[in-house]
């Protein structure tokens, strides 16, 4: 009997092959088997029309990392590598990934060259300011724009090799700030700022701002310089205060610390004095202090009713010291006063007020000489001068310039600020007398019917005057004018008559009313009764050394017209009217001006 076969299929009985031929019967077989499956599967495969889904091992999407970086995205100017089963990317050597999106999944990659565009900007300045404690210096500089990646600060000690350090951007906003410590006392540190983009190309070293400062103690005396005419007079610094306590009325002291390389800077310092012997004593700050004999005082006297001006730049040549401005603004005495001096370029502006916020500018001094030194505190005559807070910062910054013109004629019925009556009870606004023009005026020295005048009047043989300052916002350097209308009474007051008179010396001035008038070194020739109204006008030009003088409408010749005259400053500071023995005199429509 034929065993069952499929139909087409020859059936063969064969007989159970040996162990020692079943191997190679079993990889025939698999072979066979393979053949079969591989053309089954591509049946299978190719089966619908139009559709290949043929298996391709080429067209495979490989796996990225950890497999291979190769099959991560492409980058712009980026190399991939793999990092915890993730593909991360590196910019290529002269590209930068400026906006931090370099392993976004929509990032544009590494988009900045840096063969290509400019160095980034500078700051546009740098400040060093003395640090409150011994050893520090802070240094604030405003941002650049745009911002760059990060800034470096460079110090170095004179003479020293430079040190640089990263600033932290979140030292700044709007302005960077940051304190450096470890200075030693006493020696110049010069600092630089530099911007550094993300290429780490700096801004121009020929660009970069760049200044100094010297650490100073004021927590001892160590270190101080102290000159001083008198022996018994005393010099302590205890925490944070200078003091300096003057027991006789003749004594000047200074003390002073630091280098003798301050040029430009500025000064500040909360000053408090009282006076042991009446309100001669001043007290403040000394400066530009050389071994040449050099030496800047801006010492101010506490403020009360008698005294005519209230705060003094004074200037020592070798052994000579001298006022060369001053104004009627000063301090209160018992109380805090904020004094500042800032030097720059040769100007020298005075400010005060309460504090360091609320500050008024007396007056502003230009040095025909350029000058640096030491810097620290002074006081002259009887009394005590206590500074705290005492605090330096360079380069100087001076303050905006003021109103360069004023013009007072008392309408208000009282004394404006800008004015400082000396003995109340011998000066008050009253309305101006009806007097007849000088006999060489026109008719212009006449002020108007309804004016009001300030009265000088005599009160024994009191001094009495009215004070007005120079506005600080007049540069002294460049031309400016004083007129004013005035009249003595039909007497003639007192002897010695000074209708103006300035800190350097008489602007108009005589030994009577019936003899020639003189000032500023000269005289003038012309006899202006009393009883009588009459004007006077100055021009001064010191930039061309020289100034000219009107007198009732008419030009005043002059026998010379140097301006300023030998030892004269060309700051005439506070402007004083009314000055002489018994005085009696009126005066209105005061115009002190700059064009």
């Amino acid at each position: 009997m034929k065993p069952f076969t499929p139909s087409g299929v020859e059936g063969r009985i064969a007989h159970r092959p040996s162990p020692a031929a079943r191997p190679s019967l079993d990889s025939a077989r698999d072979e066979r088997g393979a053949a079969r499956f591989g053309a089954f599967l591509t049946l299978a495969l190719t089966l619908g029309p139009g559709c290949s889904v043929l298996f391709d091992p080429a067209k495979a999407v490989a796996k990225a990392c950890p497999a291979s970086p190769a099959a991560c995205a492409v980058v712009a100017n980026a190399t991939a590598a793999c990092e915890a089963e993730a593909c991360r990317y590196s910019c290529e050597s002269g590209f930068v990934d400026a906006n931090g999106d370099l392993d976004a999944a929509q990032g544009d990659g590494c988009e900045l060259s840096c063969s290509t565009g400019t160095r980034p900007q500078n700051p546009a300045a740098l400040t060093a300011r003395v640090g409150a404690r011994p050893g520090e210096i802070e240094w604030s500089f405003p941002a650049a724009t745009p911002a760059p990646a990060r800034y470096q600060l460079c110090t170095a000690l004179t003479g020293a090799p430079e040190v640089c350090a990263p600033v932290a951007l979140a030292s700044c906003a709007g302005t960077c700030q940051l304190t450096t410590t470890g200075h030693p006392d006493n020696l110049r540190v010069t600092g630089k700022v530099l911007s550094v983009d993300l290429c780490g190309r700096e801004g121009s070293l020929a660009s970069a701002p760049t200044a100094s400062a010297t650490s100073l103690d004021t927590t001892q005396a160590t270190g101080w310089v102290v000159e001083k005419s008198c022996p018994a007079s005393t010099f302590t610094a205890v925490g944070g205060q200078l003091a300096i306590e003057n027991l006789a009325a003749g004594c000047t002291t200074s003390v002073v610390a630091g280098d003798e390389l301050w040029g430009d800077f500025t000064l500040d310092a909360d000053l408090r004095y009282s006076g042991l012997v009446g309100d001669n004593f001043l007290g403040g700050l000394v400066f530009h202090v050389n071994g040449t004999g050099h030496r800047m005082s801006a010492l101010a006297t506490p403020n009360t009713s008698t005294a005519n001006e209230l705060s003094f730049l004074t200037q020592r040549k070798m052994t000579m010291e001298k006022v060369v401005a001053a104004s009627i603004v000063g301090g209160a005495p018992g109380s805090l006063t904020h004094l500042r001096v800032t030097s720059q370029g040769g100007v020298i502006s005075v400010s005060l007020g309460p504090d360091g916020s609320r500050l008024v500018e007396a007056l502003r001094w230009s040095d025909a000489e350029s000058h640096t030194g030491k810097l620290g505190i002074g006081a002259v005559g009887a009394g005590r001068a206590e500074l705290t807070n005492f605090r330096v910062t360079t380069p100087g910054t001076l303050p905006p310039r003021g109103p360069v013109s004023v013009f007072i004629d008392f309408a208000d019925g009282g004394f404006p600020l800008t004015t400082r009556p000396r003995l109340p009870m011998a000066t008050r606004v009253v309305p101006c007398p009806a007097l007849p023009p000088g006999v060489r005026c026109d008719g212009g020295c006449v002020p108007a019917p309804t004016s009001k005048c300030a009265h000088i009047e005599r009160v024994g043989f009191s001094f009495p005057n009215v004070v007005v300052d120079l506005p600080a916002g007049i540069d002294a350097r460049e031309p400016w004018s004083l007129s004013f209308r005035f009249a003595a009474a039909p007497d003639g007051g007192g002897a010695f008559p000074t209708p103006v008179n300035s800190t350097q010396g008489a602007l108009l001035a005589t030994n009577t009313w019936f003899t020639p008038t003189r000032g500023v070194g000269q005289d003038y020739g012309v006899v202006l009764e009393p009883g009588a109204w009459h004007d006077a006008t100055w021009r001064f030009e010191p930039d061309a050394g020289r100034f000219a003088v009107s007198l009732d409408d008419a030009p005043v010749t002059l026998p010379g017209d140097r301006f300023p005259p030998a030892g004269w400053s060309h700051h005439l500071g506070a402007i004083s009217f009314g000055e002489g023995i018994a005085a009696d005199l009126f005066v209105t429509d005061v115009r002190i001006s700059q064009p």
